[in-house]
């Protein structure tokens, strides 16, 4: 019987492989990027004088996910599903270093990626907030309404009523100002924002902590990428008449 290494390199199986790869795959749906003027308005909410403790949390969540590129079950807040739910991916407060206004980071314990609770340390960067208003502010704030209510230890993310924000709490909150996005749109929104900010492929692999390079298939196709490419491109061609 033939070994498997033989059969394998045989030109036959590799002119198979190379015909299944050209058969019509499933389109991929991809999540819609939560948009910065989405975020604008959820923000606008936050800010405002007669502003909840909820509508503020609910900004510092959609911050987070956003400006850390984060997905919102690495931590963020509880899953609906009681089976999901582990006290070890919780956000600690005490892990939190903000420095003025110029950055926000957190020890975030768990991601999808890391089964071995190493965990990592996230930054979120003045430099990469819109023009209308600065990720750190927002956050400063949450954490000072935060702190008067539960001092300084216990977990980072904690609703007015000292239960932790769920899914099922956040999401309608979110589509309130950005209708038919899903949570990951949040994670889509701030890689597609950080690549027409100009930064790096390899710096925005690395925020997002993407193992491949996926992250590339992540957000190509969507509209606003594309439009930066093809202004990119009327550019370099203007430079170069």
């Amino acid at each position: 019987m033939p070994e498997w290494a033989s059969l394998r390199s045989s030109d036959f199986v590799k002119r198979s492989i190379k015909g299944a790869s050209k058969l019509p795959h499933a389109l991929i749906v991809q999540a819609q990027p939560v948009l910065v003027s989405h975020l604008i308005s959820l923000v606008e909410c936050a800010l405002a004088p007669n502003a909840k403790y909820d509508d503020v949390l609910a900004a510092a969540i959609a911050i987070l996910a956003f400006g850390g590129v984060m997905r919102l079950g690495d931590c963020l807040m509880l899953p609906d599903k009681l089976k999901d739910r582990d006290i070890r991916k919780i956000i600690s407060r005490n892990s939190v270093e903000l420095i003025a206004t110029r950055s926000f980071s957190f020890h975030l314990p768990y991601t999808k990626t890391d089964k071995s609770f190493r965990g990592c340390r996230v930054t979120i960067g003045a430099e990469f907030s819109p023009p209308e208003f600065n990720f750190i502010d927002v956050l400063q704030l949450y954490c000072r309404r935060r702190d008067l209510l539960f001092g300084p230890d216990g977990p980072l993310l904690l609703r007015e009523s000292g239960k932790a924000p769920m899914r099922s709490w956040f999401i309608p909150k979110l589509k309130r100002f950005a209708p038919g996005v899903t949570g990951h749109g949040l994670r889509a929104g701030g890689a597609t924002f950080l690549a027409q900010l100009g930064v790096p492929d390899a710096l925005i692999k690395r925020m997002g902590r993407w193992k491949s390079d996926a992250w590339e298939e992540y957000i190509r196709d969507h509209p606003a990428f594309q439009a930066i490419i093809a202004i990119n491109i009327a550019a370099a061609l203007k430079r170069l008449r």
